[in-house]
């Protein structure tokens, strides 16, 4: 019980010190909650100095947009969290960062394709399937059987209800079982 006052008191003179403009706000937000908000961007984009970039990026939107949070929908960490989250994945769909991360994710791609024994031409197929699908559902499928994330891990990185991320990803599969 402590720990939970503990930390609402924590979020709470962190959004009086971020309502005044206080410069002190950051330096809380670093010494509280930096290295898992920095942790899960990484988890996300993959590489460290794109990690450091969406970081310092969340860091301006948090100061900046920091009178959106609602705390009807929970607490300041989950709001920034998602705000991490979603700065990083709006980088993972960047050209910049599929061009600079092409070749790795190619190299996944073509590895698990053998382990499969898929000839080359299936999976440029495959690809081309999943680029038909909504962009929601292409999304979902990427992070699960591209990127390995579970069910779970989509449903926190992307604050969407595990059941939606369920549902989307079976419709997403029974439309492609459609086209094969």
């Amino acid at each position: 019980m402590g720990q939970i006052a503990s930390r609402e008191s924590t979020e709470q003179t962190l959004l009086d010190l971020l309502a005044r403009q206080d410069e002190a706000a950051i330096r809380l937000i670093y010494e509280q909650y930096a290295g898992i908000l920095f942790n899960t961007i990484l988890r996300i984009v993959r590489d460290e100095n794109s990690a450091q970039d969406v970081f310092q990026e969340s860091m301006l939107r948090i100061w900046r947009k920091h009178g959106t949070y609602d705390p009807a929908r929970g607490s300041f960490f989950t709001w920034m969290l998602s705000v991490c989250k979603h700065a990083a994945i709006d980088m993972t769909r960047t050209g910049a960062y599929k061009r600079r991360n092409q070749p790795e994710l190619e190299e996944k791609h073509m590895s698990k394709a053998e382990n499969r024994s898929a000839p080359e031409g299936e999976n440029s197929h495959l690809r081309e399937m999943i680029n038909l699908l909504p962009e929601k559902q292409k999304t979902l499928i990427d992070m699960a059987y591209f990127h390995g994330y579970t069910h779970e891990e989509i449903s926190i990185s992307l604050s969407i209800p595990l059941g939606t991320v369920k549902t989307r990803i079976r419709s997403a599969l029974i439309y492609l079982r459609s086209l094969l």
